[in-house]
C-alpha cells in the first residue's frame, strides 16, 4: 500500500476547522494511546486488542536515554499480522511484538493538519490511518469509529442550532415588523435586532398570553448566551473540550424551552 503521508504547504492546513488534529483520536500526547513495545510478547498486544475492541495495536520504539527525540512508531500489530506470525516458526515460543507487526509504511499515513475530507475514503477503506505531526513525528491512530463519533456529535449540535433558529424565525414572523424581509433572509443578527433590541416587538409578545410572565432581561441574557454557543458550535471551537461542548448545547436548549413556553401564536 502506498503511504499518503505529506507535509507540503499545499496539503497541510494547520488552521483548518476540519483538520485531522481537531478530531479526538488516540494520540501520543497525554498518554492517550494504548501501545506495546517491540520486546513485549505478542500476547500483550492481543490482550489489549480484545479488551479494548481494537483492530490494531501500535508498537512504539522509545528512546532508552530519555532524550528529547520524538517517540517513533516501529510498526502496528493487526489481527492479520498476528495470524501470520503465529504461523511462523519461533521455536515453540510466542513471537515478540517486533516480529508480529507490520512497518508503518504498510499503512495509510497522513499529516495531522490535513483536512478531514482528504482522508474519509482512506479511513473507511482501511478502518484506521496513522497520523503524523508537521515535524514528521508519530502523532496517533485514527479509526473510522473516531470519525463517525465526531461527526455524530457535531451533527447533533448543528441540528439543535437549526431547531433554535426555526423557533426564533417563527417568533419574528409572528410579532416583529419585518418590512418585507423574507424568512430565509433572517439570521441571528436579525433576531437580536427584532426580538431583543426592538421594544415594540416585545410589547406585542407580552400581549400574547405566556410571554406576559417572562422576564425580558432574562430572555436577553439567554439569547446572548445561545448566540455565543451557536457561534462556537458552528466554528468547531470546542472539539477538544467535550464538557464545554455539552454546556453550549445546554444553553441552546435553555432558550428553546423558553421559546416553546412563550409560543409564537399571534395576539388576538
Amino acid at each position: 500500500m502506498t503511504p499518503a503521508l505529506s507535509f507540503s504547504s499545499e496539503e497541510s492546513h494547520p488552521d483548518s476547522e476540519f483538520a485531522l488534529r481537531r478530531i479526538p483520536h488516540a494520540t501520543v500526547k497525554g498518554d492517550r494511546l494504548v501501545h506495546v513495545h517491540p520486546d513485549d510478547d505478542v500476547s500483550l498486544a492481543l490482550t489489549h486488542m480484545i479488551v479494548h475492541e481494537y483492530s490494531q495495536m501500535p508498537v512504539r520504539a522509545e528512546p532508552v536515554d530519555n532524550s528529547s527525540v520524538p517517540i517513533q512508531l516501529q510498526g502496528v500489530v493487526t489481527w492479520k499480522s498476528i495470524t501470520r506470525s503465529l504461523l511462523s516458526d519461533f521455536g515453540g515460543q510466542l513471537p515478540l511484538c517486533r516480529d508480529a507487526c507490520d512497518p508503518p509504511e504498510r499503512f495509510q499515513q497522513f499529516s495531522v493538519d490535513r483536512p478531514v475530507v482528504d482522508v474519509v475514503g482512506a479511513l473507511f477503506e482501511n478502518d484506521f490511518i496513522l497520523t503524523y505531526d508537521k515535524d514528521g513525528s508519530f502523532f496517533g491512530i485514527m479509526t473510522s469509529a473516531d470519525l463517525v463519533r465526531w461527526t455524530d456529535q457535531h451533527a447533533m449540535g448543528l441540528v439543535e442550532v437549526r431547531r433554535l433558529e426555526l423557533r426564533l424565525r417563527e417568533l419574528c414572523c409572528a410579532f416583529a415588523n419585518n418590512k418585507g424581509t423574507p424568512p430565509e433572509k433572517m439570521n441571528f443578527g436579525y433576531y437580536k435586532r427584532k426580538l431583543v433590541a426592538e421594544k415594540k416587538t416585545w410589547t406585542r409578545m407580552v400581549k400574547s398570553g405566556p410571554w406576559q410572565g417572562v422576564s425580558h432581561e432574562e430572555f436577553r441574557s439567554l439569547f446572548m448566551e445561545a448566540t455565543k454557543a451557536r457561534n462556537a458550535i458552528f466554528h468547531f471551537e470546542c472539539d477538544d473540550r467535550p464538557q464545554e461542548y455539552l454546556d453550549y448545547r445546554r444553553k441552546l436548549a435553555d432558550l428553546v424551552k423558553l421559546l416553546d413556553f412563550g409560543g409564537s401564536e399571534r395576539p388576538r
